[in-house]
């Protein structure tokens, strides 16, 4: 979401009270995109923060784009390079063993081809950026060679922040052939180097329609990683978008891509305890619908997503965060998450050993919800264990029943492979 231009850059059916039909939510996955008999592994939970010194409390697995580090800041004048703000995010990343992608937006004004599109990157910024191509090629070919060539090995590359927002003014065709030249330089200095589609937000069109004109024009269908920014007022959205997004992959014969949600919050007012039960049930849908990463935006933005301040520290959404990271990391969600006819949800999650577990909410209200026998306790989005006995009341914010002796929640996992 570009609101100041650069500044942000169940297998098993349980038995319901209410009754009804159980239908099948979740987009049917190919084993290799979707649910599988892999474990979901900490790089699922990504973050975004909008300073370095502000790391979390809580467990992050993959760190997203920074502020102040695209081209208009890394090259204030053609051919004089400031690494600074880049260097320490870098730094950042791999003092916390997690890794880093880098997107840009905005050209600077010296390289732009129209100076009337230029403008502060963000209110009360000094540096400016430009939402033109660029007036000649050289300029951006100079630029990525410098930065692939400055950070092999130590970058991943979102092609474009938002190109179907407030980001890009020019054609579809210049954007092609920005982008383009973009992946082609950075295959030939960093060939090991994961490239990410431009990162198209919901906007007027939606995503999947964004990155479907963006291949029909031209665009670099070699990418690793295809990816947008999921904004919605309803979490479970992201399941449908999730399907256009697939239905448009099979057309261009990249189906077997992973898809990363890199940057997405609520978009709705929400009080306190209801963004904590977005928080978790964005992530299960999510995983549901077989996204391979999500990064929440943001950490430490005083705006979107919020989940930390200086001056109250972590807020409930946050301690949410923590424990839907620790209901998922290192489970396997084998099929998808499924909804009854009176909106109960439920995913199904297992571990070796024998553990299984299932989370549970209701996006329409409260109701009640019987779990089966095997089930004999419920953790809470705060981290609070109740007993079950009978049924349990459900509502906006999930719960996580579970097995008895089943294993806790690994939360010191190593960070696995990029993909």
């Amino acid at each position: 979401m570009q609101k100041a231009r650069i500044r942000r850059l169940g297998k098993r059916v349980r038995n319901l009270t209410l009754g009804g039909i159980l239908l099948v939510i979740g987009w049917p996955l190919p084993q290799a995109a979707g649910q599988s008999s892999s474990t979901i592994p900490p790089t699922f939970f990504g973050m975004t923060l909008t300073n370095q010194t502000d790391w979390p409390q809580d467990s992050v697995g993959a760190l997203a784009k920074a502020a102040n580090v695209t081209w208009s800041y890394s090259e204030p004048q053609r051919g004089v390079f400031n690494w600074t703000n880049l260097d320490l995010w870098v730094q950042t990343a791999a003092a916390h063993k997690v890794d880093f992608f880098f997107s840009n937006a905005l050209v600077p004004p010296w390289a732009a081809a129209d100076l009337s599109t230029c403008g502060p990157t963000y209110q009360g910024s000094p540096v400016e950026g430009c939402t033109s191509t660029v007036a000649n090629i050289q300029d951006w070919d100079n630029f990525v060679t410098a930065l692939a060539t400055r950070y092999k090995g130590k970058l991943i590359y979102e092609l474009w922040n938002e190109p179907n927002a407030k980001t890009f003014t020019g054609t579809l065709a210049e954007m092609v052939t920005l982008t383009s030249h973009e992946y082609n330089i950075i295959r030939s200095i960093d060939p090991g180097a994961v490239i990410i589609t431009p990162g198209c937000t919901y906007g007027v069109s939606g995503a999947a329609n964004c990155l479907d004109q963006y291949f029909s024009a031209g665009g670099p269908t070699g990418v690793d990683v295809i990816s947008w920014h999921g904004y919605w007022p309803d979490p479970e959205h992201v399941i449908s978008e999730i399907g256009k997004l697939r239905t448009m992959m099979v057309k261009y014969g990249i189906s077997s891509k992973p898809l990363w949600d890199t940057e997405g919050a609520w978009t709705a007012v929400l009080t306190a305890q209801q963004q904590t039960g977005f928080v978790a049930r964005y992530y299960l849908a999510h995983a549901s619908a077989g996204a391979s990463r999500f990064y929440w935006y943001a950490w430490d933005s005083p705006t979107t997503g919020t989940l930390w301040d200086p001056v109250t520290g972590p807020h409930p959404a946050a301690i949410a965060y923590q424990q839907v990271y620790d209901w998922l990391v290192g489970a396997t969600m084998s099929s998808p998450c499924t909804m009854a006819i009176n909106s109960m949800w439920t995913c199904t999650l297992t571990r070796p050993g024998g553990y299984q577990a299932v989370a549970v909410w209701n996006s329409a209200g409260t109701a009640s919800y019987t779990p089966a026998t095997i089930y004999k306790s419920y953790k809470d989005l705060a981290g609070n264990a109740h007993p079950v006995q009978g049924s349990v009341t459900v509502g906006y914010n999930p719960i996580l029943l579970e097995s008895q002796g089943g294993p806790a929640a690994p939360t010191n996992l190593s960070v696995i492979s990029i993909k």
